[in-house]
């Protein structure tokens, strides 16, 4: 637990102007757009995310202004997008899939149907939707770093790495990921709760940016757990894998 987060931590606080600067564009376009339109961007926009964060873990560089435009041949966000891309966008599909099936579970066994008890429901699945994609992200993750690096990205090898790493790996991502992702969604909602409505857009935006930074430095936790995994797991035959 301790090394998922001092890695996450080092990686997120060298490169902090870079996660600042995406959390203002993200949540401005949220405060702008309505939600059916940022939709898609949101699932573009947070695999680019988890994309540089593996990046960034990997190669343990810090980015520079020069770094965030595209086309730049070098530097630590230099690559191809694509082998990373498709994969992030199975597992984004997957999570989709089982927090919907446990969602419509619970959703089965309301005794009434309310506002509040939709978003209530929605809120329990997460907590088996999780685990579920813990222990697939534990097992075949690290597929992500090797994708992220243009290294051996076969399923297969990253089941074996998974499998010699696993039991280490799904405590990183319930600590990781999981803790974090509750205390920061306590904290933001406990703090929203004591801004007044008529606060304005200011103040409205500026919650949202830093809901925003909660939110990257969760995927960096999961990347970190994943990376550790990448790193630590013994050595396999080399099979390139586009």
């Amino acid at each position: 637990m301790i090394k998922v987060y001092a890695r996450a931590l080092r990686t997120f606080a060298a490169n902090f102007m870079l996660f600042f600067a995406l959390s203002v564009v993200m949540a401005l376009l949220k405060l702008f757009l309505d939600s059916s339109s940022t939709n898609g961007a949101s699932l573009v926009f947070y695999t680019l995310v988890a994309l540089f964060c593996h990046r960034l873990l990997l190669t343990e560089e810090r980015t520079t202004k020069a770094d965030i435009f595209p086309g730049r041949k070098d530097g630590p966000l230099a690559g191809r997008l694509w082998p990373f891309c498709w994969r992030m966008g199975l597992f984004w599909l997957f999570a989709a899939c089982v927090w919907g099936f446990f969602f419509y579970l619970i959703f089965g066994l309301l005794p009434e149907v309310d506002k509040g008890s939709v978003f209530g429901a929605g809120m329990l699945a997460l907590v088996p939707a999780a685990l579920v994609f813990y222990v697939v992200a534990a097992l075949v993750g690290t597929v992500l770093p090797a994708a992220a690096m243009e290294g051996d990205m076969s399923i297969t090898t990253a089941f074996r790495r998974g499998r010699g790493s696993f039991w280490k790996t799904i405590w990183r991502l319930i600590a990781g990921n999981g803790l974090f992702s509750i205390v920061s969604l306590v904290a933001l909602i406990a703090l929203a709760s004591h801004i007044p409505v008529n606060a304005g857009p200011v103040i409205g935006t500026a919650l949202g940016i830093l809901g925003e930074v909660s939110g990257m430095f969760t995927i960096m936790l999961t990347a970190a757990a994943l990376c550790l995994a990448y790193e630590t797991s013994a050595p396999v035959p080399e099979a390139a894998d586009a």
